[in-house]
């Protein structure tokens, strides 16, 4: 992982970037957005310790939004070959990281929910449930990018679809 500083007002990156990196907030204040200046949604504000870019790293995808610094930030990035080769290592230095993708689905799946609620009126909070796990839930497909990563037992391709997951070493259960 390295640090980078960025003056104030410049773009970390902008909407259907490649996503090589992901970045964690060291100093200062980032802003995540969709749109030009003149029609601009602002979707978050994030502050130190914060991650962002985590999406376009894992799937290899272009960006779905645009980053931009508020005043003067400083950047923990972590390229998409690092986080590789630290989650076939310990991968502690990765939770920030998870951490934030699991956070993001799980503020999706309720925004969904509550969307399909009110779209359905007061009729069926449990069906407006089923119908999100059925069609929406939360999935995960994890694929191993190299050869190495191939050649080890845990770290084959599979779908995570319950939330919280462990990955890593773990001892013999007694």
């Amino acid at each position: 992982m390295k640090t980078v500083k960025i003056p104030a007002g410049r773009l970390v990156f902008a909407k259907g970037d490649d996503g090589d990196d992901a970045y964690r907030v060291v100093e200062g204040t980032v802003e995540i957005f969709i749109g030009n200046d003149k029609s601009k949604v602002v979707l978050e504000q994030l502050r130190p310790g914060e991650v962002f870019g985590e999406m376009g790293m894992i799937d290899c995808r272009p960006r779905s939004a645009s980053a931009r610094a508020i005043g003067d930030i400083t950047l923990e990035v972590i390229s998409r070959d690092d986080f590789n080769e630290t989650l076939v290592g310990s991968g502690t230095d990765l939770m920030p990281y998870l951490s934030a993708i699991f956070e993001r689905l799980r503020v999706t799946n309720e925004r969904l929910h509550d969307a399909l609620i009110e779209l359905k009126g007061d009729s069926a909070p449990a069906e407006a449930e089923q119908i999100l796990q059925e069609q929406v839930g939360p999935h995960l497909r994890l694929v191993p990018d190299s050869e190495e990563m191939r050649g080890q037992s845990a770290l084959q391709e599979r779908e995570v679809d319950a939330f919280p997951f462990l990955i890593g070493r773990r001892g013999d259960i007694a």
